[in-house]
């Protein structure tokens, strides 16, 4: 059976389900993007793609794209499958952030650039009925292409985020496209939607640069099998994606605020640092199967890449990401930041036991000297 990576903001969750669909792909563009083409779902019944889809592939790409075995079959950027009960504003909202945080973390040339591309947005709304109908869409796509994926294409993605919100992405580089999934459960169209945006479209720039055919290869350079325990942990991966896309989605003192509430905020009767520190767990152990204790993974993850940017610069986390494919995590880690993951860690733990305060002195800096426009 094949293995789904799949990465998912810890404060929603994500998926839905229901009978009948329409998979009607429309060539309209929305917004501001290049290359977007919008899937709309009506409420009718259809369960194949009509020939409406003429500009989903040319007929060179494929040819070409096989002949240098790449698994990107698709060469259109983005692609969106909303549900029908959104309204178009919320879509074109969704579009235009994935776009925006496309254009800064992939616009330009870097390691992975090839990629990215065969960006799959399902936006799910509240009604089932709906989320199943772009679910299927979606899943109809990847069989028109031709993606080996289709064949085991989940048709109930959809039901946890209609239930839940949130917002993750659903596949791996392996597959030759990225499923990203936007639930803007309630239609709250906030800042905190944009930077969920944001977090999930960085996930596909780490994701693009890593370009191993093996699936459980992708979780090694990806930096989450580095604990003890054999387990996946969040603290690089995430981290890095909550840091970036509270750094870009708001504006200073926006984005203190963020950050102060990733050590005083959580789910705890005390606050997440205090949290931390009493359950003794290192950060490069906090493992998804910690249920509730991953959200330290997540948010004091995103405080030790802050940690990082502020000794090294932002360029080195890129430098990381650009590079990480060919040597892997660990060494890779080693050769931008002198010394190993381990070692860097418990000197930040070490620093990070100061008052809030004085943590909080080093966002001015980072925020002001941020490389991406």
């Amino acid at each position: 059976m094949k293995k789904v990576l799949i990465f998912n903001l810890l404060f929603f969750a994500a998926c839905a389900t229901e009978d009948t669909t329409t998979t009607t792909v429309q060539d309209t563009t929305t917004t501001t993007v290049q290359d977007i083409t919008t899937t709309t779902v009506p409420d009718t019944t259809t369960t194949t793609v009509p020939d409406t889809t003429t500009t989903t592939v040319p007929d060179t790409t494929t040819t070409t794209v096989q002949e240098v075995l790449s698994p990107f079959l698709d060469d259109k950027i983005i692609r969106v499958f909303p549900a029908s009960d959104l309204p178009q504003q919320t879509v074109d909202l969704t579009v235009q952030y994935t776009n925006e945080a496309y254009d800064l973390w992939m616009a330009n040339d870097y390691y992975g650039k090839s990629q990215a591309k065969a960006i799959y947005v399902m936006i799910t709304g509240s009604d089932m009925e709906a989320g199943k109908n772009a679910n299927l869409a979606y899943c109809n796509h990847l069989t028109v292409i031709g993606f080996p994926s289709a064949d085991w294409c989940r048709l109930d993605t959809y039901k946890d985020y209609v239930n839940n919100g949130g917002g993750g992405v659903n596949s791996s580089a392996v597959d030759g496209f990225y499923f990203m999934v936007m639930a803007p459960q309630d239609n709250e169209i906030d800042n905190g939607y944009k930077t969920m945006t944001y977090h999930e479209v960085f996930h596909i720039y780490q994701l693009s640069n890593i370009f191993t055919t093996e699936y459980d290869d992708v979780d090694e350079y990806m930096g989450k099998r580095s604990g003890d325990n054999g387990e996946d942990v969040a603290w690089w991966s995430e981290g890095n994606a909550d840091f970036f896309s509270a750094l870009y989605t708001y504006d200073l003192e926006g984005f203190k605020n963020e950050m102060r509430w990733a050590l005083e905020g959580g789910p705890w009767p005390v606050d997440r640092k205090t949290q931390f520190f009493q359950d003794g767990i290192k950060l490069y152990n906090i493992s998804w199967s910690s249920g509730q204790g991953v959200d330290l993974g997540y948010r004091i993850g995103n405080w030790f890449t802050a940690y990082l940017v502020h000794n090294h610069g932002e360029e080195s986390v890129y430098t990381l990401w650009n590079t990480v494919n060919q040597k892997g995590f660990d060494q890779t880690f080693i050769d931008v930041y002198g010394k190993d993951h381990r070692t860097y860690i418990n000197e930040f733990e070490t620093w990070l036991q100061q008052p809030n305060d004085e943590l909080l002195k080093i966002l001015d800096n980072i925020y002001n000297s941020k490389v991406k426009k």
